[in-house]
């Protein structure tokens, strides 16, 4: 279910993160100018869910613009390294990518796998005796 979740998360289109942070901003700016303030003629338990119901608007806004930030910046990097890695000679070869995978694939599988493929490694001798 999490994965699902981050999937949809980061599937979210940046111009959409943009509209929404952009729709947190406004309802903020709405509540501190007191535009939505309920008028005095309201009975006081009505102020009072009207009150709560701000409350709890402005604190998921509040998550959903620092969600929505965080993805952003996430993007933000992910571009950059993406640029720097296509760059040709900046990075290490495809080739030594896939040998290192499968390196790391035998260490998993067993670390008797690691030297399975190597010549064994000469004795050292000992210089005092």
């Amino acid at each position: 279910m999490d994965q699902k979740l981050q999937n949809l998360f980061l599937s979210l289109p940046s111009r959409t993160a943009w509209i929404i942070i952009g729709s947190c901003a406004a309802y903020w700016l709405a509540c501190l100018t007191g535009l939505l303030t309920p008028p005095l003629s309201a009975p006081p338990n009505l102020a009072l869910y009207w009150f709560y119901a701000m409350l709890m608007l402005a604190l998921a806004s509040g998550l959903a613009a620092v969600a929505l930030g965080g993805l952003l910046v996430i993007r933000g990097r992910r571009g950059t390294v993406v640029s720097g890695a296509a760059q040709p000679g900046s990075g290490v070869p495809d080739r030594e990518d896939r040998d290192q995978l499968a390196g790391l694939g035998r260490m998993l599988d067993g670390p008797e796998n690691l030297r399975a493929s190597e010549s064994p490694a000469p004795p050292v001798k000992d210089p005092g005796g």
